[in-house]
């Protein structure tokens, strides 16, 4: 079975640097650099599975897949050896490909074949003495499949490459942000890469044990920025992700985490209300929860909002049926990256959920009444002989309050509702004796 962390060792003006060989293959090759000397671990009992033409090699056992971008027109010559543990020779082979258009191109055929090997030999030597500029691909096999090491590096030609800083050494790709796609009830991770960037993104959850994560997808940063978790179960659990980038010289670079919103939802026995509590959304600062309400998951709009420093609510004002909650966050500004942008400031959502509001009885405490009762252009509120004082709110059947006013020792009030659409809306009124709630219709 394949190794999954190699030992890569740059010698660059007498400097060592270990880097782990992730995700070799054909279209991710490791990077190759004139002037700079390269020792890898020897794989061994793994067979190449890239459908490319090797021209003299019969066979590709424990292929090591490399690239370099040719500058010049000069030629290249590499020398390889390939050392067992003892120190006695290996037999690794060899085939060169190229001018190609880019590193990851696996479109290789008899045409641009530029050297290749079958020898015994242990030391053997890459010939690039192609005078075209351009990406050149080398595959290196152990034939003799024994723990080892393969050296090699420019040896003589006038050659050189252009390729230091363009495809490595990037700082951590970071995650811009979770959040869950209520139509599928998976979560969603995104993220934003550098726009030179080249290579894989490992996609990882952390497990039952804190801090420990295991990787759940691979994405190569060609493809789509973001992966869906078919694994995941909003409703059952929050879940913390983070990201592996690796590029194309083995660099692996770890990048921040991020923790899903969870809510839960229940109703209150004793006053009939709908109660919430969720959990902090963690990976950036923020300022605001959004509480989100709707009568079906599919129609859940804004409804309140709470401090960050609070993680419950209480709706005082619920409608009879099932009624459907979601908290979400706000990014403080857009993600960006080097080389790359996204201009909108976007929401991140928690689960939704449910509850079931038994009835709404109509509270009047207070004590008013509405006429008339359906209205079309102005509704009266009378307290009979009585002067209040209390605060007056007209709300929509999401509870959305669409005016407030402040009484003052007052006995009645009319309302103009020529510009609401006609339908269904709620009259509350709080005082020091309480709550008092009724409904009324608009008609056209």
């Amino acid at each position: 079975m394949k190794k999954l962390l190699q030992f890569f060792t740059l010698f660059v003006l007498i400097s060592l640097s270990i880097q782990t060989n992730a995700q070799n293959t054909c279209a991710t090759p490791f990077l190759f650099e004139t002037g700079s000397t390269y020792s890898y671990t020897l794989d061994t009992n793994t067979s190449n599975q890239d459908t490319v033409y090797y021209d003299c090699l019969s066979t590709q056992p424990n292929p090591l897949w490399l690239y370099l971008n040719k500058c010049s027109s000069a030629p290249i010559d590499i020398t390889m050896s390939a050392t067992g543990i003892g120190g006695s020779g290996l037999d690794a082979d060899f085939v060169a490909w190229g001018p190609l258009t880019t590193f990851d191109d696996c479109n290789l055929n008899v045409s641009n074949v530029v050297d290749c090997s079958y020898d015994p030999s242990p030391t053997e030597t890459i010939n690039i003495s192609n005078s075209q500029i351009g990406i050149y691909k080398i595959m290196i096999t152990n034939y003799s499949n024994q723990a080892g090491t393969i050296q090699f590096s420019q040896t003589s030609g006038a050659g050189y490459t252009c390729d230091t800083g363009i495809f490595c050494n990037f700082p951590p790709t970071e995650l811009c942000k979770i959040t869950t796609d209520h139509s599928i009830n998976k979560n969603i991770v995104s993220w934003v890469k550098d726009s030179l960037f080249v290579g894989d993104f490992q996609v990882q959850k952390e497990t039952t044990t804190a801090g420990v994560y295991s990787t759940i997808g691979v994405v190569n940063s060609a493809s789509s920025l973001l992966f869906t978790d078919t694994i995941s179960n909003p409703i059952q659990q929050p879940y913390k992700y983070r990201l592996l980038s690796i590029d194309t010289c083995g660099n692996v670079k770890t990048s921040n985490s991020h923790k899903t919103i969870h809510l839960l939802s229940s109703i209150n026995l004793t006053t009939n209300y709908p109660q919430l509590s969720w959990t902090n959304y963690v990976g950036f600062n923020y300022a605001t929860y959004y509480i989100y309400r709707g009568t079906s998951p599919t129609n859940i709009v804004l409804y309140d909002s709470i401090s960050s420093s609070f993680n419950s609510y209480v709706d005082v004002n619920p409608v009879a049926g099932n009624l459907y909650y979601a908290i979400g966050v706000n990014l403080p500004s857009p993600c960006t990256s080097a080389g790359s942008l996204k201009t909108q400031v976007e929401s991140i959502y928690s689960n939704i959920s449910p509850v079931n509001v038994v009835s709404i009885n109509e509270i009047n405490t207070i004590g008013f009444n509405l006429f008339p009762n359906p209205a079309n252009e102005l509704l009266n509120i009378s307290f009979g002989t009585e002067t209040v004082t209390a605060k007056m709110r007209l709300t929509d059947l999401f509870g959305r309050i669409l005016l407030s006013k402040s009484y003052n020792s007052v006995n009645k009030d009319v309302l103009d509702l020529s510009k609401l659409p006609q339908g269904y809306y709620f009259i509350l009124l709080e005082s020091d004796k309480g709550i008092s709630r009724q409904t009324f219709i608009k008609t056209k």
